[in-house]
């Protein structure tokens, strides 16, 4: 599985079964990312596949 977080690009090897293994697999935190596969925003619950290309967005919040 090819995921891309930011510029970087990584190769996941792993049988990964969920969105949120890829959170545990990486050590990030699901509340600071969105999860992209095709243009479609993921959930945490979501199967993935070993061929996906997922893409990580930093999630920035902000304000006065």
């Amino acid at each position: 599985m090819k995921i891309k977080i930011g510029k970087e690009e990584k190769i996941l090897n792993k049988n990964l079964k969920k969105v949120m293994d890829i959170f545990k697999e990486l050590n990030l935190n699901p509340e600071e990312y969105l999860v992209i596969r095709g243009g479609k925003v993921l959930t945490e619950d979501e199967e993935i596949k070993e061929d996906d290309e997922i893409e990580l967005i930093r999630v920035i919040s902000g304000g006065n």
